[in-house]
């Protein structure tokens, strides 16, 4: 059995240059969760054993938002069988196969979120807060060589859901369901009592496992990812560490067409570990001040009144405003930034706008509506109309017509890519 508790206080904030601008949503979260489980290893042979196991996790917590209606509490439980099979060894060396259900946890954010944060009144759908994932691995690992553990395997891992974070909203979307495959080597070497080095090395292939032409890479799933360290140190007295991290160039978007840069961090380590069980640490991070971004994501922007390339098309249009304060409902025009700040707006959020009247009347939720509109978001994200254009279709077909492919899109509108 093992458990967990954690007390958040956690924010997004709008800023410049790293001056603070105005909150876009705060939130204070407790959340914690249970793990119990059970396994039965059993020796059919000298050279064949096997393992079964079950495990139940169970989460729950509570948000307190800044906006009310996406306060609440959450909570899920999902069991997870899991069985291996080990072969040897022989030479020091057993080769093992492993099989099984596990999850992954959503942002509890996500599970009680009802409403945008930004215009605390367009709705939102709520995420599972458990989603469930298969998996499986083939390997190989061996002692032969004396203070060497080392293991190559190859692996397969599903989820039914992919869980996306909108930075600039402040929101967690569920996405389609995904495939990894991959290998992973792992070391461990000790050549003296007060001395360890270690290395790991993967590759992963992550890919959306339905067909959408949006395209099938996962935004932010990096394909190489290594690490290593030297450890130096016994159990009593100093000891220290020089770690090191690598991240590899991922998709920022579906269609691969726009990818991060890679990154290498070095984090060092020294302490004094007493007999009595006490210890003394000091972490130093990021010890050589790399300039790199620890979270790359990308999105076509313009500020309000800019125009689209060359083609000059206004960005604030006629629209439906639905009050924020009694929820009455009506038409005008927005030209420009000082409409923008009649209805209590800073520049950069947008009104809560609707194309026409009968846009309200829509019932919020309905499948085929829900995946044309993302459809036609999609188009939207890669001609860069606004969302609050009269005719955002037409002004699709306009854009792509006189641009092209969404590759060509982005790169003659201008898009650019954010990091935190």
């Amino acid at each position: 059995m093992e458990g967990r508790h954690d007390h958040i206080q956690v924010g997004l904030f709008a800023t410049e240059q790293r001056a603070w601008l105005s909150t876009v949503r705060a939130d204070r979260v407790e959340e914690g969760n249970v793990g119990l489980w059970m396994d039965s290893t059993t020796r059919l042979a000298e050279w064949l054993r096997t393992t079964v196991g079950i495990r139940e996790d169970i989460f729950a917590g509570r948000v307190l938002s800044d906006t009310p209606q996406n306060s609440g509490n959450a909570q899920a439980s999902m069991m997870s069988p899991k069985a291996g099979i080990v072969f040897g060894p022989w030479f020091k060396t057993e080769f093992y196969g492993n099989a099984g259900y596990g999850l992954h946890s959503n942002d509890i954010r996500g599970a009680t979120i009802s409403v945008d944060p930004r215009d605390k009144v367009t709705p939102l759908d709520r995420v599972p807060l458990l989603v469930r994932s298969r998996g499986a691995e083939l390997g190989i690992r061996t002692r032969a060589i004396d203070g060497l553990t080392s293991s190559v395997a190859v692996f397969v891992l599903d989820f039914d859901s992919e869980l996306l974070f909108v930075g600039d909203a402040g929101t967690t979307e569920p996405s389609r369901p995904s495939r990894r495959v991959g290998v992973e080597w792992t070391n461990s070497y000790k050549p003296a009592p007060w001395l360890t080095f270690d290395l790991d090395l993967a590759y992963t292939r992550a890919r959306f496992s339905d067909l959408d032409p949006a395209g099938g890479r996962i935004p932010g799933a990096p394909a190489w990812i290594a690490s290593g360290s030297i450890i130096v140190g016994r159990e009593i007295g100093w000891f220290g560490a020089l770690k090191a991290r690598y991240f590899g160039p991922r998709p920022l978007i579906e269609d691969d067409s726009v990818r991060s840069a890679s990154s290498l961090i070095f984090n060092a380590r020294a302490g004094y570990r007493f007999d009595n069980g006490a210890r003394l640490q000091l972490d130093v991070l990021n010890l050589f001040d790399a300039q790199t971004n620890q979270i790359e994501y990308y999105y076509l922007s313009r500020l309000p009144g800019e125009p689209i390339g060359d083609g000059g098309v206004a960005l604030l249009r006629h629209c439906v405003i639905k009050a924020f304060g009694d929820g009455s409902v009506f038409e005008t025009e927005i030209t420009g930034d000082d409409e923008i700040e009649a209805l209590g707006l800073m520049p950069w959020m947008s009104p809560p706008c609707y194309p026409n009247m009968s846009a309200l009347d829509q019932p919020y939720g309905d499948p085929g509506a829900k995946r044309e509109g993302a459809e036609l978001a999609l188009r939207m994200r890669r001609c860069g109309v606004s969302r609050w254009h009269p005719d955002p279709a037409r002004e699709c077909e306009r854009v792509e017509g006189m641009l092209g492919s969404p590759r060509r899109l982005a790169k003659m509108l201008g898009p650019g890519a954010s990091a935190l």
